[in-house]
């Protein structure tokens, strides 16, 4: 395991994974010489500090990092290409932006786990090019997130979700967009002020999606078939609540609109209750 301790000053860190298995090489570290390249690191911790830090993570191959930001404002960037990837990002209470763009190799399964433990204000920016037949997707996350899955061949996507709110705020909005050919099966649990999900294609799943505070807005579209049995549940006052295929839906998906004046907009065999 390799860590990189960033210092009180603005930090611009940059780890470069590969081109062989378990190769990282160093730009920005405090203490270690640009370029030095260190091998058989299968995981490796960039912490930053008080500064307004930079840390960025490029190239290809394997990649298992913890990304912490620190207290200060800090920039996370990462750009790889990977088969396996397991990103576990932290951040300070001082307003972060995280940028991740990842791109799966052709052939064979592709896997990805992003932990994204962040403070009210924070952004993640999620974006995926998929070229392997089969592609799983494990994303937590605690604030806004926009995430994109973009299939570059037919392939089967499975997402599942962890994104619970930690802070009181408002505001906090998640979205998903899966485009091109192929299927979605879409699992887990999401705590938001703003829930979005488009699949280009059709659709699975037993996720629950819940309204957080005042007039939510939560919308799930499936230009296709749908199959499963999830639930989306508005919040204390006045939301508004769409669940449409373009296709047939068969299992016993359910919308409660809960308290206030909700408008629910449903394809046929989507139950409804609470709704104005």
């Amino acid at each position: 395991m390799l860590t990189i301790q960033g210092t009180t000053s603005a930090d611009q860190m940059r780890v470069d994974v590969g081109p062989a298995r378990d190769l990282v090489t160093l730009f920005g570290a405090p203490g270690v010489a640009d370029g030095t390249t260190f091998s058989g690191v299968t995981r490796f911790l960039v912490f930053g500090s008080t500064g307004d830090d930079s840390i960025e993570v490029t190239g290809s191959g394997p990649v298992n990092a913890v990304l912490d930001g620190g207290p200060g404002s800090s920039s996370i960037k990462v750009q790889i290409e990977s088969r396996t990837s397991h990103l576990d990002i932290r951040t300070g209470p001082s307003g972060d932006s995280i940028a991740i763009e990842l791109t799966t190799p052709t052939g064979g399964r592709a896997t990805a786990s992003i932990a994204a433990a962040t403070y009210f204000g924070d952004f993640m920016d999620l974006k995926i090019a998929n070229n392997a037949p089969a592609f799983d997707l494990a994303l937590g996350f605690s604030d806004a997130v926009a995430a994109e899955i973009d299939r570059k061949v037919s392939s089967a996507v499975s997402v599942t979700l962890n994104g619970q709110r930690t802070t009181s705020g408002s505001g906090q909005a998640f979205k998903l967009a899966v485009k091109g050919p192929g299927t979605l099966n879409l699992n887990g649990a999401v705590v938001a002020d703003a829930i979005s999900v488009e699949s280009e294609g059709p659709a699975s799943g037993n996720f629950q999606f819940t309204g957080a505070r005042i007039d939510n807005t939560v919308e799930v579209v499936v230009k296709g078939n749908f199959n499963g049995s999830p639930k989306i549940v508005g919040g204390s006052f006045n939301d508004s609540i769409k669940f449409l295929a373009e296709g047939t839906i068969t299992g016993t998906p359910a919308v409660d609109g809960s308290y206030g004046v909700d408008a629910c907009d449903v394809s046929a065999g989507v139950t409804k209750v609470d709704c104005e």
